[in-house]
């Protein structure tokens, strides 16, 4: 069976959900995220929330928010924010021709095939197969599909966009499960100075954001490799 490109909200519990806010970094404009945590996931507890799937359920809109404030005296604010940062967890599709490092060409010829981003690519490349019917459709070397394919894989992960997977491939961590069993201090040492010697990016990220981008990490279904 093949693995979905997100998590699986059902199968995502709200005591793990706590459990990443509590040891997560927050901006100073999220911090209420972490402000009488327990109190307040004990109330959605109560109100027969177990999953991410249920919370998302119950504030899907504004009324429902409004609704669910007035019924537990959880803040309205504090659940549109929850509600957001549950939706944060979704993996988005990243357009192929935002990593670094690709043929133009390449991307020219998987577009015919209507494969521009990555989601489209990881539902079609997960095995070697599939990578081999790509590369004769396409002409396309069969290694610069699976490089494609780890690219699209990683970037499935919480945190990492275009450029910041490119430099974990670098760093000879080509999976999302290879990620997600990595040491959040010694790969970040190893990124760090991959960023350094290549320039890829000016933006910064601390071991702690690493961290918790690991641990959401452990949430995907993974292809198999």
């Amino acid at each position: 069976m093949k693995a979905e490109y997100s998590i699986n909200l059902s199968k995502f519990s709200l005591e793990r959900f706590k459990k990443l806010l509590t040891n997560r970094e927050m901006l100073p404009s999220r911090k209420m995220l972490k402000e009488k945590l327990e109190e307040r996931f004990a109330v959605l507890e109560s109100q027969g929330i177990s999953n991410l799937k249920d919370l998302v359920d119950t504030l899907k809109t504004n009324e429902k928010i409004q609704k669910f404030s007035d019924k537990t005296d959880l803040p309205a604010d504090y659940l549109a924010m929850l509600k957001r940062e549950v939706n944060s967890y979704v993996s988005t599709p990243v357009k192929l021709k935002d990593f670094p490092g690709i043929n133009s060409d390449y991307l020219d010829k998987l577009a015919q095939m209507k494969i521009t981003n990555s989601k489209q690519l990881f539902g079609v490349a997960q095995t070697e197969a599939e990578r081999k019917t790509i590369s004769g459709s396409t002409g396309i070397p069969k290694d610069k599909i699976k490089e494609l394919f780890c690219l699209s894989d990683l970037v499935r992960i919480w945190g990492v966009g275009a450029v910041f997977a490119r430099i974990v491939y670098e760093a000879e961590i080509k999976s999302a499960k290879q990620f997600a069993e990595s040491d959040a201090q010694q790969a970040y040492n190893k990124y760090i100075r991959i960023n350094e010697e290549k320039g890829y990016t000016s933006a910064k990220f601390s071991q702690k954001d690493l961290e918790f981008c690991i641990e959401y990490s452990k949430e995907l279904e993974f292809a198999a490799e």
